[in-house]
């Protein structure tokens, strides 16, 4: 557009240095060509300036959609918690209750028989008594027996009415714990549905702004199918990094070239391009990493079963830290970087590489969902998937100094 535009005023001011003796051919230019492409010129410029104001309108939208999902994703963090606290409780109250209905109905029992072997005596009269093969003592005995069996009898019933008051209060509060459990599992279906769209709608807006994204997954593809192992496809990711890195550097001084070109020629307005909107996002937390021990978000929310350095089957030791988690838990990213592989890998499943800057990369492994695509930069706590739906869903964590691991555990908040 601005080639054809700058085209044109040379070309009028060609057609108005023209010598006389050609004023025809001139006259013949100015009318028919020149016109019709500065009319072109400025159609141009102004779909253009259309287009830029729809790009700028769409990053402001995607910041505003990137606000929003980090703020729903630590609801639904929490939601998880809570969820997982009440099924906890659930599970404790009815291993009460059946003990306490099972002690309920020994005493019944117990109860029960005396009362039969009371009624069986009662059913004989009192002169019987001396028919009994029994010594004066022996019947004795059996009459102050008899006498304290009233007061036991009576201990026993109110024993066994609190017991019966405590079973009924027990049943109680194993029915208001699985509504309050259905309730929050219905709060929590409705987050993840929310989520869900609002992951598609940013994807959507992603796409518009960024092209280079079928390029970008391809080649983790490539990658993740060349690499024979995790630290080949780190190497890998390395020498693309530096390549990028060299590529990119080219790019912006040929584009800093160009610019001061047509900075000489016209004035045109400026765009946040995704590029920028990326370094605004950067901008916006910023810190090094190396600052943040001890205040990196919990990725997903769940039970460690596996600890850093643990031993592994034949002698492996592990890398990293495992999580048991609940079926479709939010997976966030735990500090700010830039997304450089997302994708299946062998033996890890889906799996997520984000560089932190000053040699630190994360690595999240397990997933059943990827929100992310390489080349994406992301906030802390922002949204990067969700973990299968299964009963038995683990994610593995890894963090890299200089490609080597270190323990993540010191590094996590709370």
């Amino acid at each position: 557009m601005k080639r054809i535009l700058f085209f044109g005023i040379a070309l009028t001011a060609f057609v108005l240095n023209c010598p006389s003796g050609n004023s025809g051919y001139a006259k013949d230019i100015s009318e028919s060509d020149v016109k019709r492409i500065e009319a072109e010129a400025k159609k141009k410029t102004i779909e253009s300036r259309k287009l830029q104001a729809q790009a700028l309108q769409l990053n402001l939208e995607l910041s505003k959609i990137d606000k929003t999902v980090i703020g729903l994703a630590q609801k639904i963090q929490n939601n998880e918690d809570k969820m997982s606290e009440l099924e906890n409780k659930l599970a404790a109250l009815k291993e009460d209750l059946a003990t306490k209905e099972a002690a309920f109905a020994k005493e019944n029992n117990s109860l029960v028989q005396t009362l039969a072997s009371l009624q069986n005596m009662s059913l004989n009269p009192s002169e019987a008594v001396i028919l009994q093969p029994l010594s004066p003592v022996d019947i004795i005995r059996s009459a102050i027996l008899l006498r304290e069996t009233v007061p036991f009898l009576n201990e026993k019933s109110s024993k066994l009415k609190t017991d019966l008051d405590s079973v009924y209060q027990q049943k109680k509060k194993v029915e208001e714990t699985v509504a309050e459990t259905k309730k929050r599992q219905e709060l929590l279906e409705k987050q993840q549905a929310e989520m869900r769209t609002l992951m598609k709608k940013k994807a959507g807006m992603r796409k518009v702004l960024e092209t280079k994204g079928a390029e970008t997954q391809k080649l983790a593809e490539n990658l993740s199918s060349k690499a024979k192992n995790l630290r080949d496809l780190l190497d890998e990711l390395e020498r693309q990094k530096e390549l990028a890195r060299k590529k990119q550097e080219e790019a912006e001084r040929l584009a800093a070239l160009k610019r001061q070109e047509e900075l000489k020629r016209q004035k045109t307005p400026h765009v946040i391009s995704t590029k920028e909107h990326e370094d605004i996002k950067k901008q916006a937390k910023g810190g090094r990493f190396a600052k943040a021990k001890g205040s990196l978000s919990r990725p997903v929310r769940g039970t460690v079963i596996t600890e850093y350095g643990q031993m592994l089957s034949k002698g492996v030791t592990s890398k990293g830290i495992v999580y048991k988690t609940r079926p479709e838990a939010q997976v966030i990213a735990p500090y700010d970087g830039t997304v450089i592989f997302s994708g299946p890998f062998k033996g890890y499943g889906n799996i997520i590489i984000v560089e932190h800057g000053d040699g630190y990369l994360s690595l999240l492994a397990g997933l059943g969902v990827i929100d992310c695509e390489p080349g994406q930069m992301l906030l802390a706590g922002e949204p990067v998937g969700t973990m299968p739906d299964s009963s038995n869903a683990k994610l593995y964590v890894e963090i890299r100094k200089d490609r080597h691991p270190i323990n993540p555990a010191p590094w996590i908040a709370g």
